[in-house]
């Protein structure tokens, strides 16, 4: 019976044993979870609080905006003012071409005759006259209201029709000499420039009455037994006055008859070679007027001109 009584006992303190390692592992456990938690809110509040997630750019653009707008609202509109628009407008390109008597002397004084070596050689010299411009019409000013500046546009639309010669022009001759020796023994060939003028015309209908002036150059050969020179260049600036009468045939066509006096810087007649080219004076031996009589027929004709809008 002793083995049967030594198994039983054995087997109670085995028993005993579990039961003593299980209630010593729900202790720990017990006072464990007691103490995590209080570890673990001390560690959230030791924690420094959490920052919110910044704001993208596009949700700020649009905060931005959303202000913004209330205050643009608030803000009175200006009025706009019409637009001025590019186009194409016709204008009218006024050709002028006539023949020309032209006296290579200045007037003597007191006589006030003219007189000199090249004018007692032959007094008229034969030439071209030459006139190309653009004319604005108070018509088509309105028609185009971009095509020249305000002020510009009122002044014409108030005062009439303006002729305007673009810069590129003052490469075409004003006047031309083509004079051989056919009624006394000089020969003058040239031309003569006008660089930049300006004009008047006080009376416009029934006929144009206008003056002007301009800055000039000519440069011209003249061969005449009366100089001393067998070859003789004239090259000089000089001033010119005109006044021009013209008259309407019909819309396109016109005639004009006019005077002109071309003043230049006196150039000696009495020199050779390098020294004709010297300073002379206002008198009989040197050349520094060239009075002019002119008729025209002018011709206009219609350009195609696209413009931008003028400010």
């Amino acid at each position: 019976m002793t083995p049967g009584v030594s198994i039983c006992v054995g087997t109670q303190e085995l028993i005993v044993k579990k039961w003593l390692a299980a209630s010593v592992c729900l202790f720990f456990v017990a006072t464990l979870g007691g103490v995590l938690p209080e570890a673990d809110a001390q560690t959230r509040a030791n924690q420094p609080p959490r920052q919110q997630p910044q704001q993208q750019p596009q949700q700020q653009q649009q905060q931005q905006q959303q202000q913004q707008q209330p205050q643009q609202q608030q803000q009175p509109r200006q009025p706009q003012q019409p637009q001025r628009r590019a186009g194409v407008a016709e204008i009218p390109v006024q050709v002028g071409v006539g023949l020309a008597g032209n006296v290579l002397a200045g007037p003597t004084f007191p006589a006030l005759s003219f007189g000199g070596p090249l004018y007692d050689d032959q007094p008229l010299h034969y030439g071209l006259r030459i006139n190309i411009t653009a004319v604005i019409t108070p018509d088509l000013v309105r028609a185009h209201p971009g095509l020249v500046p305000r002020e510009y546009a009122h002044q014409i639309i108030r005062g009439g029709e303006v002729r305007y010669r673009p810069g590129i022009l003052a490469a075409v001759p004003r006047s031309l000499y083509l004079n051989p020796p056919m009624i006394g023994n000089a020969t003058s060939l040239g031309a003569t420039w006008s660089l930049i003028g300006l004009g008047l015309a006080p009376v416009t209908t029934p006929v144009r009455i206008s003056a002007g002036a301009s800055l000039i150059g000519t440069l011209m050969y003249i061969n005449s037994p009366s100089l001393r020179a067998n070859h003789y260049l004239f090259a000089r600036p000089g001033i010119e006055i005109n006044l021009d009468l013209e008259l309407p045939i019909s819309e396109r066509f016109l005639v004009s008859v006019g005077l002109s006096s071309m003043l230049h810087v006196p150039q000696t007649l009495e020199g050779t070679g390098v020294d004709t080219f010297g300073l002379g004076g206002i008198n009989r031996n040197s050349l520094w007027h060239i009075g002019q009589v002119y008729v025209q027929g002018h011709y206009r004709v219609p350009y195609q001109y696209n413009y931008r809008p003028a400010r």
